[in-house]
């Protein structure tokens, strides 16, 4: 795949070793406006032009929401695994 697409890979915030800056650990929102709104926020920032959003586990449950709001998010289309 990286021979053929740029790829670009981040924690959603509170999980793996990211968390908000302006939070201590573990208050973060654990919420689907918080996760959809951190996706939208790295497409427009990296001015991704509709990338593919992929995502495993929790990921890959806000991936299908993601899906729904791909007009919102700028997203091109998702790869959910194990949503």
């Amino acid at each position: 795949m990286r021979q053929k697409c740029s790829m670009i890979a981040f924690d959603l915030p509170g999980h793996g070793r990211s968390f908000p800056s302006e939070l201590p650990p573990g208050s973060h929102t654990n919420t689907e406006d918080a996760y959809v709104g951190a996706i939208a926020a790295m497409v427009k920032a990296l001015k991704l032009n509709k990338p593919i959003i992929c995502g495993a586990s929790m990921a890959g449950q806000v991936c299908l929401a993601v899906a729904i709001r791909a007009d919102e998010v700028g997203a091109g289309g998702t790869i959910p695994l194990q949503g």
